[in-house]
């Protein structure tokens, strides 16, 4: 259960409607995640949800070392090498949480 006067995102259906340090929300990170695997990896972000693993987008371990680093440049951020998140979902969590230190 949400605590009270939280509100879950319209756009990914999950967790609240939060700001990072830029200003965007969690929407906002999925968009430009998705950005990213379009531009570089050439996944179709219609398929990529919160809920996507980067397998399921067909991509390999490799290929996940590779969106981590863009995701970094993109983002002007440090992911945390022990973090592994299992979906696009995580992913998007980690980066705000990231950009919310």
């Amino acid at each position: 259960m949400r605590p009270l006067g939280t509100k879950v995102s319209q756009a990914t259906g999950i967790g609240p409607e939060r700001r990072n340090r830029e200003g965007d929300t969690m929407s906002d990170t999925l968009e430009r995640v998705k950005k990213v695997l379009q531009e570089g990896f050439e996944v179709d972000p219609a398929k990529v949800t919160p809920e996507s693993t980067l397998a399921s987008l067909g991509l390999d371990s490799l290929d996940t070392v590779e969106v981590v680093m863009q995701c970094e440049d993109e983002f002007g951020i440090e992911i945390d090498q022990e973090s592994n998140p299992s979906t696009v979902g995580e992913f998007v969590t980690v980066i705000d949480n990231t950009l919310g230190e």
